[in-house]
């Protein structure tokens, strides 16, 4: 059910977070029925580490369904105040967020990953949680070729302005929602206060350092929707068309890097870069249809676009109603 309204949102790929190692044979087989229409990329959580090192990258037999990475946890999130900062919160001095990992029990599975070659994937959203994330990976990239590993920050929301070009440095991909953002900051100026909203976001300042950042949506957490999120990276406004001087607008992309940040950069951190991403010849036909040009209607006028043609593999696996009354989805349920 979830792939099918995916599917009709107009992704093509997912990056599924977190994955039960239990599941995966029932993804693969499903991704070989054609129950599941998308593309689907897996990491596991720490608990399938061990299986997934012993055996190598694993496939479906057609190759929708692919796991090859662990899903780690440094910290917290910031609503709830447990995202990890370098500083008290602001507006409740008398914590500084949660740790979710020792230094012993990362540099274990650290260790793991990379001697199997497995990416590795740490939600990271405080800028204490971050700047340790990048510590323990430097140290275990030590020696390492990063570009054949391709670790992952999951989220990499709040960020000292000194640690942004470490992530270009080390070979780290920035794994970030858009949608976090104009979400979070009616709260976010709070919980840090104004002299941490520089490393808040920040899109811009990452793509500048160098980093490769794969956009995504967080979703059940976020809607999903990816006229929402592409509406976040360029307008950086609340949906409402809120902003003032604490989102930092100069955060804010061009609609060339966020198209790039949808398809090209996740397609690279699935390692898929070479048949996925962009629409050129040698390459599998994924694309999708909007009703909308986001490459040139006014920003407010994103969040109207609807997908009326998602097409995966050369196969159309959603197509809208022609009346625009209801839907099909051609694979999936």
């Amino acid at each position: 059910v979830g792939a099918g309204v995916y599917a009709a949102y107009g992704w093509t790929s997912i990056h599924n977070m977190s994955v039960d190692p239990n599941d995966l044979a029932l993804i693969e087989d499903l991704a070989d029925q054609g129950a599941i229409p998308l593309r689907v990329y897996n990491a596991v959580d720490p608990a399938g580490l061990d299986a997934l090192a012993a055996s190598g990258p694993r496939a479906s037999k057609n190759g929708r369904a692919i796991t090859r990475a662990v899903k780690l946890y440094m910290d917290g999130a910031l609503g709830s105040r447990g995202a990890a900062l370098l500083a008290p919160y602001a507006d409740q001095p008398e914590t500084s967020g949660l740790l979710l990992m020792t230094p012993e029990q990362g540099a274990a599975l650290l260790a793991s990953a990379k001697n199997a070659g497995i990416q590795v994937s740490t939600h990271a959203i405080g800028d204490r949680g971050n700047r340790l994330t990048l510590d323990w990976y430097e140290a275990a990239l030590a020696g390492a070729d990063a570009s054949a590993l391709r670790w992952r920050i999951e989220h990499a929301q709040i960020v000292a302005p000194v640690d942004i070009p470490r992530f270009a440095a080390l070979g780290v991909i920035a794994s970030m929602q858009p949608s976090h953002a104009i979400g979070d900051l009616f709260f976010a100026p709070a919980r840090l206060g104004p002299n941490r909203l520089d490393g808040a976001y920040a899109w811009r300042r990452l793509l500048d350092s160098g980093a490769t950042i794969a956009g995504g949506t967080d979703a059940p957490v976020e809607r999903g929707d990816p006229a929402i999120e592409f509406y976040a990276a360029v307008a950086r406004r609340g949906l409402d068309g809120t902003q003032t001087a604490d989102w930092r607008s100069d955060q804010k992309v061009t609609r060339a890097e966020a198209l790039a940040m949808f398809t090209s950069a996740p397609a690279y951190a699935s390692f898929r870069e070479s048949d996925l991403g962009t629409i050129e010849p040698g390459k599998r036909a994924d694309f999708s249809v909007f009703t909308k040009d986001l490459m040139a209607v006014p920003e407010a006028d994103i969040l109207k676009a609807k997908a009326v043609m998602t097409v995966v593999d050369g196969e159309v696996v959603y197509r809208a109603a022609a009346d625009g009354g209801g839907q099909t989805r051609i694979n999936g349920n």
